[in-house]
């Protein structure tokens, strides 16, 4: 899973756009922010996983991105995004992205190894300004939609 550390100014750009809000619609702009950046995630990893020399049969793989999106009030009011492989289809896409070490079976029968791809640990490093980007964006345009409704 992907995950980032959101700078100072996107900070403090978030805390000034949902000041005036109440707090169960802060929540809800914060999610829809935190989803487009999580969606920026999943774009990058599909383009990194499709560009890959990965060749699979079935298509499982690349049909599992996900993304989820939680406000934990629990943890001192901290939001996180996720953008990742949703199981049961991604469980081991891990082992593509990072690779994995020699193996072997219970009966010390040789089966190879992957070279690592790193197609969604690069989405990382890729779109992290653009999901910073995205997280005002989003966080903008659902308060202008809660706006419009009032």
């Amino acid at each position: 899973m992907a995950g980032i550390e959101v700078d100072i100014e996107t900070r403090r750009a978030v805390e000034y756009l949902v000041r005036e809000l109440p707090c169960f619609q802060q929540d809800k702009a914060i999610r829809e922010g935190l989803g487009d950046a999580a969606k920026v995630f999943e774009a990058y990893g599909r383009a990194n996983y499709a560009s890959s020399t990965i060749v699979s049969r079935t298509g499982k793989t690349a049909r599992s991105f996900a993304t989820r999106v939680s406000i934990a009030r629990k943890q001192g009011g901290a939001s996180y995004a996720v953008a990742g492989l949703k199981w049961p289809d991604g469980y081991k896409a891990h082992w593509l992205d990072l690779g994995t070490g020699l193996r072997y079976t219970e009966k010390d029968k040789y089966r190879g190894y992957l070279l690592p791809t790193y197609f969604f640990s690069r989405a990382k490093d890729e779109g992290k300004a653009e999901a910073m980007d995205a997280i005002v964006d989003g966080i903008q345009r659902a308060i202008a939609r809660l706006n419009n409704r009032g």
